[in-house]
């Protein structure tokens, strides 16, 4: 099989693509072709120690609106997960070599004589490493919400109080069916311990699996951005064979990062119309839930679930709307250029690369539509429209 890993100098979003190998989210010699035993595990985890047991809850609980509230979102963000997990691992072939793709390209960049060139890339590598770091650490600081501060609440209670406590759930509310994980704090604390691994795992899986679509979708813009210099400075290339040398150059360029942005839009598209469809849900279940539950608790942890699922969307949206602006630019670069004063067969050249930038290069949701600002504030409107009708319906 080709290898198509790149030798650079030129380091691509190295922290997030180890992140991934830890998780077993990538495969450096681009040769698997099942998943690794770190996504199989998470995998099984998932659904033997959150899904079934808080089905089961469900199910082996009593039917009342306030009960059943809390453990429906977090079923319903569990299994949203799950499925992007699965879609990851279908389509990482495509990430990887849109990946490759655009570092190939990049990397012939790294020694451009020109400032503002060498610039975009050393803003490409300190935005990727912030990123990985600064969202990671805080994703698992607010997971701490669902884990950590109920679990070591409950273990000073016990060790300091003269009566046991009352037990919080394991993470998520769950009915294990063999057990009453509730009914002992010393079983109690063996469940919340795997329960709170399971959780982590889950977190940086996720972190994971986001930093990389975003750091891809923003090295591929600003690839399409390096591009559409490339071509305002051809003019500094009077010679006829110098500038015959460095448009041909450019034209490989950008089929190898047309290429990357459709691989890229491929693996994105099932995933963004997941996350629309989940937000919109989301949004309009949690407003209900408001506007009919005090515990503050539930609440809180609700707010929670949607400030993420909203923050995801809103980043996606903000990150298409960017790859659709610097793709079109291609465009415009082109058609202010002097292609007039040059041979027809490099006039006939730019003609091709501007009627293949004019092709709308965009993330959709399912191909229904384009993942831009307009869908987010689309999105939500919808979700408060949906959530108006809905409060209407039950006052009646």
């Amino acid at each position: 099989m080709l290898n198509l890993q790149p030798k650079s100098s030129f380091k691509m979003m190295r922290s997030s693509i180890n992140l991934c190998k830890v998780v077993g989210l990538w495969d450096e010699a681009n040769r698997r072709r099942r998943p690794r035993w770190q996504v199989i595990l998470l995998a099984s985890s998932l659904i033997l120690w959150y899904i079934i047991p808080s089905a089961a809850f469900m199910i082996r609980n009593e039917k009342v609106l306030l009960i059943q509230l809390k453990p429906t979102l977090e079923l319903f963000a569990i299994i949203i997960f799950t499925v992007r997990l699965f879609v990851h691992i279908i389509t990482q072939d495509k990430l990887q070599k849109c990946y490759y793709q655009t570092h190939s390209v990049l990397n012939e960049f790294v020694d451009s004589s020109f400032e503002d060139v060498r610039s975009i890339l050393a803003h490409m590598q300190v935005s990727s490493e912030r990123l990985v770091k600064y969202y990671t650490c805080g994703v698992m600081a607010q997971a701490s919400i669902y884990g950590w501060v109920p679990a070591i609440i409950t273990i000073f209670k016990y060790a300091v109080g003269t009566k046991i406590p009352e037990l919080p759930s394991t993470v998520l509310e769950a009915d294990f069916v063999f057990f009453d994980q509730k009914s002992s704090f010393w079983i109690w604390l063996p469940v919340m311990a795997i329960s709170l691994i399971v959780q982590y795992l889950m977190v940086v899986t996720m972190s994971a699996n986001e930093c990389l679509l975003w750091n891809l979708l923003h090295h591929v813009s600003c690839t399409f951005k390096l591009i559409t210099m490339e071509i305002g400075k051809l003019e500094h290339w009077k010679e006829a064979a110098e500038y015959r040398v460095k448009l041909t150059r450019i034209i490989r360029h950008h089929e190898s990062c047309y290429e990357s942005a459709r691989l890229l839009e491929s693996s994105l598209c099932p995933v963004m119309a997941i996350l629309y469809c989940s937000c919109v849900l989301q949004t309009c279940y949690i407003m209900f839930v408001v506007s009919v539950v005090e515990d503050y608790i539930v609440l809180g942890s609700m707010m929670f679930v949607l400030n993420y699922t909203v923050f995801m969307i809103f980043t996606f949206s903000m990150l298409g709307t960017e790859l659709m602006e610097t793709s079109s630019a291609v465009s415009n670069a082109i058609y202010f250029s002097r292609w007039y004063e040059h041979s027809d067969q490099e006039q006939r050249l730019l003609l091709f690369m501007l009627k293949r930038s004019q092709k709308t290069t965009s993330i959709s949701a399912a191909k229904f539509f384009s993942v831009t600002r307009a869908s987010f504030a689309g999105a939500m409107r919808s979700a408060f429209s949906y959530f108006t009708v809905m409060q209407q319906t039950i006052n009646k």
